[in-house]
């Protein structure tokens, strides 16, 4: 392009580009993110034994560990309190 049109065009071609994508605020990423999420979780057949698996997106990964993190707090609480 900046081959074919005069300076001035190129140059204001240029600065929308850059303000786009100065406006997008990560969403693109974000939504990319979001995309490439997956999560899996089974039991082992043979030895009963639990799995999880699992590639997520910043928010779902703060997400899903603050729940773990509270559920471990809550179940150490409970065998403190049962001894």
């Amino acid at each position: 392009m900046a081959k074919q049109v005069p300076v001035d065009t190129f140059r204001r071609h240029v600065a929308r580009t850059i303000n786009d994508i100065r406006n997008d605020h990560g969403l693109q990423t974000a939504t990319e993110q979001r995309a490439a999420s997956e999560f899996r979780y089974w039991t082992d057949s043979n030895s009963g034994m639990g799995h999880i698996r699992g590639t997520l997106d910043p928010l779902r990964f703060e997400t899903l560990t603050q729940a773990i993190e509270g559920e471990m707090r809550s179940m150490a609480a409970t065998a403190d309190r049962d001894g």
